[in-house]
């Protein structure tokens, strides 16, 4: 059992239920507010790759961001601590984290083919092409953001798509959203769980929703093993660059074939890369618990 990262002399400012009503609160202003400054930000720029990059830094910014931070600042006066972020993560757990987020991308393509192939009953047709419509619209809106041939459009994919949805995603969800959940307590695997469906539900992506789910749930583990919320916000990023990088290099005929196939076929060769990705992503996950639950006993020693 790797001990709780709430320690007995843990003080708030607040019972758990006005926490929550707190960051509920921050968050709904915050969306508003920054709902308002997109539009008209977009309509600024009437829609122009450079207004879409300004209007994603500051819905970023707005919406997960600063909740995240006016919570933690309110509710306890140990405001890094109550967020993880008072750490630096060691070089090896961090490049283990990496190479868990690269090993696993055959296995979850396969997830992703799977729930991009699923389909609703009949009755719910139009419901279907509403949220297929929302599926495309969310991929063009990354190529927008990505848009361009040259080596800075890619640069500065990965530094919003990767970088900043990376941090300012895992400090609102696992940073705040999961750490609230734990403090009441509720049990992490609860609390960890329902943050990952809350995480993929807020994309608006159903036939994305699994996988999604799936990721928030690994970087919610890797949160409450390790106590430190910048490895969870590593594996977000390179998870995210990882995309914007290949859809650049596609786009631009780097690449003549798509990483995103691979393992999705039914050839052999394909059921071997979904079945060694799989393995190695599990390996790599208990290895993360397993050195994250010494290193606890270690501290309490």
């Amino acid at each position: 059992m790797i001990p709780s990262a709430f320690t007995p002399d843990t003080r708030f400012t607040m019972p758990f239920s006005r926490r929550m009503v707190l960051f509920v609160c921050f968050f709904l202003l915050c969306f508003v507010i920054g709902s308002v400054l997109t539009a008209a930000i977009m309509a600024v720029g009437k829609g122009s790759v450079p207004s879409l990059r300004i209007a994603t830094v500051v819905q970023d910014i707005l919406i997960f961001v600063v909740p995240a931070i006016a919570t933690a600042v309110m509710i306890t006066r140990r405001p890094d601590w109550f967020l993880n972020v008072g750490k630096v993560p060691g070089a090896a757990m961090s490049l283990l984290v990496v190479c868990v987020m690269i090993v696993s991308v055959p296995a979850m393509n396969v997830v992703v083919e799977w729930n991009q192939n699923l389909h609703l009953p009949e009755g719910l047709g139009a419901l279907e092409k509403a949220m297929r419509d929302a599926e495309i619209s969310a991929q063009t809106a990354i190529g927008q953001l990505i848009g361009g041939s040259s080596v800075m459009s890619c640069v500065l994919g990965v530094l919003i798509v990767g970088l900043l949805a990376g941090f300012s995603e895992e400090l609102f969800f696992r940073g705040t959203l999961q750490r609230l959940l734990v403090t009441k307590p509720v049990n992490a695997h609860v609390a960890i769980w329902v943050t990952a469906i809350i995480f993929s539900a807020v994309h608006f992506q159903f036939f994305g929703f699994v996988p999604r789910m799936l990721l928030g749930a690994l970087f919610g583990y890797i949160a409450w093993w390790t106590g430190n919320l910048w490895l969870p916000v590593i594996a977000h990023a390179v998870n995210n660059s990882m995309v914007v990088i290949v859809t650049w290099m596609m786009a631009n005929g780097i690449l003549s074939s798509d990483p995103n196939t691979i393992g999705t076929t039914d050839s052999v060769s394909d059921l071997i890369f979904a079945g060694v990705s799989l393995t190695l992503t599990v390996v790599g996950i208990c290895l993360i618990r397993h050195i994250s639950q010494k290193n606890a006993l270690k501290y309490v020693d």
